[in-house]
């Protein structure tokens, strides 16, 4: 009978459910965050099919044509931009207040800025760079050389 009364007032063994419980709370919260983000992620996603879908290859100024959906996909994913509206606009104030010269130092600014390793943002310079590399294809135009 002592024996009983004694393991009954024992503790020790309570801290393996404590674990038991909080790591099952843990998971729990981390399929909750999943489950409301991917319906966010998936909405964007729709978004962006959507407006690649509806986006034609046009005309721009200076002569040349590019490929509006791979500015989108250039200039949307990691550049910041809150729309692909917003990166179009942007593309289009480039290609019409920038000369051909103001292209090609840009492009050559955002080149240095990729391949130096110190830089503190590697994934703008990335974005920028083919943003420009665009407007260079769309003008006609060849990147300096000698980077």
């Amino acid at each position: 009978m002592d024996t009983v009364r004694v393991f009954l007032s024992e503790e020790d063994g309570a801290i393996t459910a404590d674990w038991v419980v909080m790591s099952s709370a843990v998971v729990g919260l981390g399929l909750a965050v999943t489950a409301v983000v991917s319906g966010g992620a998936e909405d964007l996603s729709g978004d962006l099919q959507t407006a690649l879908a509806q986006t034609d290859i046009a005309g721009v100024p200076g002569g040349g044509e590019v490929d509006r959906r791979a500015l989108i996909l250039a200039m949307t994913f990691g550049a910041g931009y809150p729309s692909a509206e917003a990166a179009l606009d942007h593309f289009d104030r480039i290609m019409e207040t920038l000369t051909d010269a103001q292209i090609r130092n840009r492009h050559r600014s955002w080149s240095r800025a990729l391949a130096d390793p110190t830089h503190p943002n590697h994934a703008r310079a990335a974005d920028r760079l083919a943003v420009f590399a665009l407007a260079l294809e769309a003008r006609g135009l060849e990147p300096h050389g000698g980077y």
